[in-house]
């Protein structure tokens, strides 16, 4: 087994157990759903936000390339993936807290530590890959991640209702775009 296949195991395992929160809140709300009024803008970041995941357990295949990824560069990189289960725990109500619960209400409610995680979770992406992936930090990359970054900043700290659509529109074609410039569909 080489360095990166050990590695990448613990890293599965921290991205598997955030679409694991992902999906169980997904599910219990399916479950309830006499009792729970989905909120589109809750459930279009939620998706989002899995999508995030596969995207970056997908490009985290980048790191086999690195000789010796080193004790710190790996916690820098592990960084990663624990921002994304946070994130997860925010975004997914507790199953038990779900009955009569106003997911609209909520979803602003936690706003500020979403998308202040989303912006951690930005930086860290620039910086690791700078410091640990050898990648220039003037990268097409990190235009796509400035541009999610002052979303996000503006997001946390604003109840403007189309301004948090018209952000989801737009993160979404962030993604995508940063997918395919970034992995070429192939």
């Amino acid at each position: 087994m080489s360095r990166f296949e050990y590695l990448s195991v613990l890293m599965s395992i921290v991205i598997a157990f955030a679409m694991s929160e992902a999906l169980s809140g997904w599910g219990q709300m399916i479950r309830l759903r006499d009792r729970v009024r989905p909120y589109p803008l809750h459930v279009g970041w939620s998706v989002l936000s899995v999508l995030l995941m596969v995207q970056w357990w997908w490009g985290f295949w980048q790191y086999r390339e690195i000789a010796d990824l080193g004790f710190f560069g790996f916690l820098a990189v592990l960084s990663e993936p624990i921002t994304l289960v946070l994130l997860s725990f925010v975004l997914t109500p507790h199953p038990g807290e779900l009955g009569g619960r106003d997911l609209r209400a909520e979803y602003f409610r936690n706003r500020a530590w979403i998308f202040g995680l989303a912006a951690l979770l930005l930086i860290e992406l620039m910086v690791v890959d700078a410091l640990v992936g050898l990648q220039p930090f003037w990268h097409p990359e990190n235009a796509v991640r400035g541009a999610g970054l002052a979303i996000a900043a503006a997001l946390a700290l604003s109840e403007n209702e189309r301004l948090h659509a018209g952000a989801l529109a737009l993160a979404y074609a962030l993604l995508f775009g940063f997918v395919f410039v970034t992995f070429q569909w192939g």
